[in-house]
């Protein structure tokens, strides 16, 4: 059993996935060094292996905040740890999180920081927040990494040693994400909006009002007749190494967000805001590029294309509050 004084302090915001990789590359457990000189026959067959098995295999196991996960047990039993102090200091801020086999967003600046910082590239649990899809740092829109074994715990390191080897790549989107930059502020806008009435909230029930009937909102822009709004946006769909079953419509309405990147997210914001009266339909305008020219700037001509819009209306009316709701909306009678 290992003292937590002698392992490395959680960094700001640092998911347990992340940490958990980093104690394990701080303070090896001596049941690694037998791991390391067995068979792969012996590795399938010991005890052991379970301890370190997350760090392994491509399942859909979340070790971010799957506080109940066998290996996370054993790795708290392992280096002296309590349950109750892993939960306090890596539960989720918010219950609406993207599923661990859609992990993909990160802010390659915050990543490079924590590498001057402590010398290692970290992942944030507030990048798996469906409402958050910009760096609460630096204020600007988490990209989407190319990987595929996103359940990793060392998927930080993971794509901090991707992003190493395609600087090129990197460049160009940067450049195709400047010429979208007028846009993502408006998107930036309608975030710190929201932020602002969830901060106003009287209590938990509330704010579950409040993300509920945005995650409404997002579904309906989202949905496939609004896809003419995301042709500029870079990496639509996140590479998952899981997928949803969506048999049937009800279904699919309901994991379009799950599914999405943070930019793609982001431009749903935009969309939100014109619906709620938060961004004008001059800054719109304003802010569309030429070359976006089926980017809507106007909540009436979303509201046109949604076509399950009887449908979705009973449903925010159930989640609509003081803070936002049906009457807060504009554009919708046309």
């Amino acid at each position: 059993m290992r003292g937590q004084s002698i392992l490395p302090d959680p960094y700001i915001d640092e998911a347990l996935s992340s940490w958990m990789h980093r104690v394990r590359q701080a303070v090896p457990g001596p049941e690694i060094h037998v791991l390391w000189r067995a068979t792969q026959k012996e590795i399938s067959e010991s005890p052991l292996t379970t301890v370190y098995r997350g760090g392994r295999d491509i399942g859909q196991d979340d070790y971010d905040f799957g506080f109940c996960l066998p290996e996370i047990d054993a790795f708290a039993s392992l280096y002296g740890l309590s349950m109750d102090w892993i939960k306090s200091n890596f539960a989720p801020p918010s219950k609406h999180i993207v599923p661990v086999g859609f992990r993909s967003d990160y802010c390659p600046q915050c990543m490079e920081e924590a590498v001057r910082e402590i010398g290692s590239p970290v992942y944030l649990k507030s990048w798996r927040m469906l409402l958050k899809p910009f760096c609460e740092k630096h204020w600007s829109v988490l990209r989407s990494a190319n990987l595929s074994k996103t359940n990793a715990i060392c998927f930080a390191d993971d794509i901090f040693s991707e992003d190493s080897d395609r600087p090129e790549i990197l460049a160009r989107e940067a450049r195709f994400l400047e010429l979208d930059a007028s846009v993502q502020l408006l998107s930036l806008s309608a975030v710190q909006r929201l932020n602002d009435l969830l901060s106003s909230a009287q209590n938990a029930q509330s704010v579950e009002q409040v993300e509920r009937f945005i995650l409404t909102l997002m579904r309906a822009v989202l949905s496939p007749e609004q896809l003419h709004n995301y042709s500029s946006v870079l990496n639509y769909k996140a590479r998952a190494a899981g997928s949803f079953r969506a048999y049937k419509d009800t279904l699919s309405f309901y994991n379009f967000p799950f599914t999405t990147t943070a930019i793609t997210r982001a431009r749903a914001f935009y969309l939100i805001g014109l619906l709620l009266g938060w961004i004008s339909e001059k800054a719109a305008v304003a802010a569309r590029p030429a070359s976006d020219f089926y980017l809507a700037t106007s909540a009436s001509y979303i509201w046109s294309r949604i076509k399950s819009k009887w449908r979705i209306l009973p449903i925010l009316e159930l989640y609509s509050t003081d803070l936002v709701g049906i009457s807060s909306l504009i554009g919708w009678h046309s």
